[in-house]
């Protein structure tokens, strides 16, 4: 992640913090336009759609960030959290590692 990527990325961050999810959204495409391999674009609009009451988005996009990269586990415990709402309980253990 290159340094403006990066700064975008702690930009989303605050964004989410603040539930700024407009916000998040500008920054997380603006990251993808950079950098279309990193996993953080797909974690940070996974969790708009998250916020927005789209589970099924929001996991397809949590899954697409554990497809770049394996070693996020953010998007990992939002997907197990995700699969436990919906009483896919294997899912979510095995996300996790159980």
């Amino acid at each position: 992640m290159d340094t403006d990527t990066s700064q975008l990325s702690i930009a989303a961050r605050r964004a989410v913090a603040a539930r700024d999810w407009a916000r998040v959204n500008q920054c997380a495409t603006e990251i993808a336009q950079r950098s279309p391999d990193d996993a953080e674009s797909p974690f940070l609009l996974g969790l708009v759609q998250k916020a927005a009451r789209q589970p099924e988005a929001a996991a397809t996009l949590f899954r697409k960030a554990l497809t770049k990269d394996k070693q996020r586990y953010d998007a990992a415990i939002e997907l197990a959290n995700l699969n436990v709402v919906r009483n896919r309980y294997d899912e979510a253990r095995g996300l996790l590692g159980q």
